[in-house]
C-alpha cells in the first residue's frame, strides 16, 4: 500500500484551518471538509455537528411543544423528516422536556402515530416524573393507560 499524498497529510494535521478563498470562479474547489485534528488527538470532519442528531431534533421538538398551543396538528409538518416513533428521538424529547404534563401529552401523541412500539424505559421515566411532581391522579391514569 502506498503512502498518502503529502497535501492530504498536511491538511489533516493542520491545527487552524482557514477557509480557502476561491478567487477564480472557473476553478471549482472540492469539498474542504475533510478532517481536523482536535486537541484530544482525534480527527473529525469539519462542519459535522458533534451533537447527536436526535438531540438536535429533540431540542426543536421541545421548542415547538412549549411555544405552540395546538402543536399536535402541525408537528409533522413543522419538523419534517423526523422519525417521531424512533425511541431514541422521543426518549430524548422526554428527557429535555421540563414540563411533565407536556411530556405526557407528547407521549400520547407519539403513541397515536403509525409504527409506534411502547418503550418501558420512557413509560417508567414519565411515571417517575409524575410521581415526583406529586400528580398522583395523572400517574395512576398514565399507569392504567399504558399497561406496561
Amino acid at each position: 500500500m502506498g503512502k498518502s499524498p503529502l497535501f492530504f497529510t498536511n491538511l489533516c494535521l493542520r491545527k487552524s484551518l482557514k477557509p480557502i478563498q476561491n478567487t477564480n470562479p472557473q476553478i471549482r474547489i472540492p469539498n474542504r471538509n475533510l478532517c481536523v485534528n482536535r486537541t484530544d488527538g482525534k480527527y473529525e470532519e469539519i462542519g459535522k455537528n458533534s451533537q447527536n442528531p436526535d438531540v438536535v431534533f429533540a431540542q426543536e421538538i421541545s421548542k415547538v411543544i412549549q411555544t405552540r398551543p395546538r402543536w399536535e396538528q402541525t408537528l409533522l409538518s413543522d419538523i419534517p423528516g423526523v422519525d417521531f416513533v424512533d425511541p431514541n428521538v422521543y426518549n430524548e424529547v422526554l428527557k429535555q422536556q421540563k414540563n411533565v404534563l407536556l411530556s405526557v401529552r407528547f407521549y400520547y401523541w407519539v403513541r397515536s402515530q403509525n409504527g409506534f412500539l411502547p418503550d418501558p424505559v420512557s413509560c417508567n421515566m414519565i411515571f417517575s416524573r409524575l410521581v415526583e411532581a406529586k400528580a398522583a391522579r395523572a400517574a395512576k391514569s398514565f399507569l392504567e393507560e399504558t399497561n406496561v
